[in-house]
């Protein structure tokens, strides 16, 4: 017994409160996602976290022991004016102490798969508001092109209005997607993601890198992506590209063709992230 206290880093006869919070400590410096970038370091990191699973729900079974276990026969009567004899705790088998173990981490395992993907299905931003954003544009953008042709007609401030107010909405909705994105994945990870939300979005305002930026988070994305998945589904690269794309669309041709691209990219993200927490979701 001494010896799971001490992979969890403690001293024989913890509290239950300090073990816990032992076990929470070590499940965010041992977490697998942490060391996606090295596959030697992450087996290594799987392995010691099947260890800290394991000492947490043996320990776990014991405060189950002390508090549940009882004799099966009735105490003798007491003589009278004096308290009722009781019964020790009878020891129970290794082997029932061992499944109840296993019970005990099969049930966190599936509270927690709950937890996740209900986060993964709530937390997630929803793209049809941008793609709402982008169909708004277009027609703008077509009316325009009908109703004046030479760009003549009417106020040039009044006509500048949709053109500006809609493609800034797009993009301050777009920012708060990123965030989202990246607030789910942090919570899936116990914050060990390396890029945090505030990271993600404020990084997108820096000249000159913001156009790196564009590959470096959706490649950190797939890092998260193909750690949880054995097929390896999430190729790095082609969002950036074509996060690019629709910001040189939005540029030169069209706004609205703009923004459906970058939502559209936006779709494919949180789809990947979503099949990642709900096919693999806890630690070990």
């Amino acid at each position: 017994m001494d010896r799971y206290y001490e992979i969890l880093g403690l001293e024989p006869g913890a509290s239950a409160e300090d073990v816990k919070q032992a076990y929470r400590d070590l499940v965010k410096v041992w977490h697998p996602d942490r060391f996606a970038h090295d596959p030697k370091l992450q087996q290594k990191a799987q392995a010691k976290l099947k260890e800290i699973n394991e000492a947490y729900a043996r320990l776990r079974s014991v405060w189950s022991d002390l508090g549940t276990g009882r004799s099966a026969s009735a105490p003798p009567a007491s003589p009278p004016g004096q308290e009722p004899l009781r019964t020790p705790p009878s020891p129970r088998p290794r082997e029932t102490r061992e499944s109840e173990g296993s019970e005990v981490r099969r049930e966190e395992i599936v509270n927690e798969t709950e937890s996740l993907s209900g986060r993964a299905s709530t937390g997630l931003p929803e793209m049809w508001v941008g793609f709402s954003l982008a169909a708004a544009m277009l027609i703008v953008e077509v009316a325009r092109a009908i109703m004046d042709p030479t760009g003549t007609k009417g106020d040039p401030l009044i006509k500048a209005i949709p053109l500006v107010l809609i493609p800034l909405g797009g993009s301050i909705y777009w920012l708060f997607c990123v965030y989202r994105m990246h607030k789910v994945i942090a919570e899936a990870t116990n914050s060990t993601h390396p890029i945090t939300p505030r990271q993600a979005v404020g990084y997108h305002f820096i000249p000159a890198y913001n156009l790196i930026w564009l590959f470096k988070w959706p490649n950190q994305i797939a890092e998260f992506v193909n750690s949880r998945s054995p097929s390896k589904s999430m190729a790095k690269g082609w969002p950036g590209f074509f996060f690019l794309m629709g910001l040189l669309l939005g540029k030169v041709v069209s706004g609205g063709l703009g923004l459906a691209t970058i939502f559209s990219v936006g779709v494919y993200l949180t789809e990947k992230i979503r099949g990642a927490i709900e096919s693999s979701p806890s630690p070990g």
